[in-house]
Protein backbone atom coordinates (compact mmCIF):
# COMPACT_ATOMS: atom_id res chain seq x y z
CA UNK A 1 0.00 0.00 0.00
CA UNK A 2 2.63 2.16 0.58
CA UNK A 3 4.52 1.90 -2.89
CA UNK A 4 1.06 3.70 -4.71
CA UNK A 5 1.08 6.71 -2.63
CA UNK A 6 4.86 6.93 -3.29
CA UNK A 7 4.25 7.13 -6.54
CA UNK A 8 1.46 9.38 -6.64
CA UNK A 9 3.76 11.46 -4.84
CA UNK A 10 6.46 11.45 -7.28
CA UNK A 11 4.21 11.99 -10.09
CA UNK A 12 2.43 14.65 -8.44
CA UNK A 13 5.72 16.63 -7.82
CA UNK A 14 6.61 15.84 -11.41
CA UNK A 15 3.70 17.79 -12.64
CA UNK A 16 4.05 20.36 -10.28
CA UNK A 17 7.51 20.80 -11.42
CA UNK A 18 6.45 21.01 -15.26
CA UNK A 19 3.74 23.31 -14.37
CA UNK A 20 6.27 25.92 -12.66
CA UNK A 21 8.44 25.88 -15.49
CA UNK A 22 5.75 26.35 -17.94
CA UNK A 23 4.26 29.31 -15.47
CA UNK A 24 7.89 31.03 -15.47
CA UNK A 25 8.18 30.84 -19.45
CA UNK A 26 4.34 32.40 -19.77
CA UNK A 27 5.39 35.14 -17.17
CA UNK A 28 8.57 35.80 -19.34
CA UNK A 29 6.70 36.11 -22.14
CA UNK A 30 3.83 37.68 -20.94
CA UNK A 31 6.04 40.48 -19.46
CA UNK A 32 8.40 40.65 -23.02
CA UNK A 33 4.97 41.19 -24.70
CA UNK A 34 4.00 43.76 -22.06
CA UNK A 35 7.55 45.39 -22.47
CA UNK A 36 7.09 45.49 -26.39
CA UNK A 37 3.96 46.92 -26.21
CA UNK A 38 5.10 49.36 -23.87
CA UNK A 39 7.90 50.43 -26.55
CA UNK A 40 5.69 50.61 -29.36
CA UNK A 41 3.61 53.34 -27.33
CA UNK A 42 6.15 55.15 -26.41
CA UNK A 43 7.51 55.09 -29.91
CA UNK A 44 3.99 56.41 -31.38
CA UNK A 45 3.81 58.69 -28.29
CA UNK A 46 7.28 60.70 -29.32
CA UNK A 47 7.43 60.51 -32.84
CA UNK A 48 4.13 59.25 -34.60
CA UNK A 49 2.21 61.36 -33.16
CA UNK A 50 4.10 64.44 -33.29
CA UNK A 51 4.24 64.04 -36.99
CA UNK A 52 0.89 63.72 -37.83
CA UNK A 53 0.07 66.79 -35.71
CA UNK A 54 2.40 68.66 -37.42
CA UNK A 55 0.98 67.46 -41.03
CA UNK A 56 -2.45 67.92 -39.77
CA UNK A 57 -1.38 71.88 -39.23
CA UNK A 58 0.46 71.78 -42.71
CA UNK A 59 -2.52 70.74 -44.20
CA UNK A 60 -4.86 73.35 -42.65
CA UNK A 61 -2.58 76.04 -43.85
CA UNK A 62 -3.02 74.16 -47.47
CA UNK A 63 -6.28 74.05 -46.99
CA UNK A 64 -7.01 78.01 -46.06
CA UNK A 65 -4.36 78.55 -48.88
CA UNK A 66 -6.96 77.01 -51.38
CA UNK A 67 -9.62 78.30 -50.25
CA UNK A 68 -8.39 81.80 -50.80
CA UNK A 69 -7.66 81.44 -53.82
CA UNK A 70 -10.16 79.77 -55.33
CA UNK A 71 -12.30 83.04 -53.78
CA UNK A 72 -9.72 85.24 -55.50
CA UNK A 73 -10.18 83.21 -58.61
CA UNK A 74 -14.17 83.47 -58.31
CA UNK A 75 -14.07 87.41 -57.49
CA UNK A 76 -11.53 87.78 -61.01
CA UNK A 77 -14.22 85.83 -62.52
CA UNK A 78 -17.19 87.53 -61.56
CA UNK A 79 -14.95 91.09 -62.38
CA UNK A 80 -14.35 89.93 -65.63
CA UNK A 81 -18.14 88.74 -66.57
CA UNK A 82 -19.14 93.04 -65.68
CA UNK A 83 -16.32 93.78 -67.98
CA UNK A 84 -17.81 91.78 -70.58
CA UNK A 85 -20.71 92.77 -70.28
CA UNK A 86 -19.82 95.91 -70.17
CA UNK A 87 -17.85 96.02 -73.36
CA UNK A 88 -20.89 93.71 -75.06
CA UNK A 89 -23.27 96.64 -74.12
CA UNK A 90 -20.93 99.37 -75.47
CA UNK A 91 -20.11 97.47 -78.47
CA UNK A 92 -23.81 97.10 -79.71
CA UNK A 93 -24.00 101.15 -79.09
CA UNK A 94 -21.50 101.68 -80.85
CA UNK A 95 -22.95 99.16 -83.77
CA UNK A 96 -26.02 100.92 -83.72
CA UNK A 97 -24.33 104.72 -83.78
CA UNK A 98 -25.70 105.45 -80.38
CA UNK A 99 -22.31 106.95 -78.53
CA UNK A 100 -22.42 110.12 -77.07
Amino acid sequence: MQKPQKLEKIELKKIKGNRSQSILVNNFFMLLTIGMVCLALLFWANYIRPAQIEYEKKQAVKLKAQQEYNAKIKAYKKQREEEIKRSQIYNSQVKDGNTH
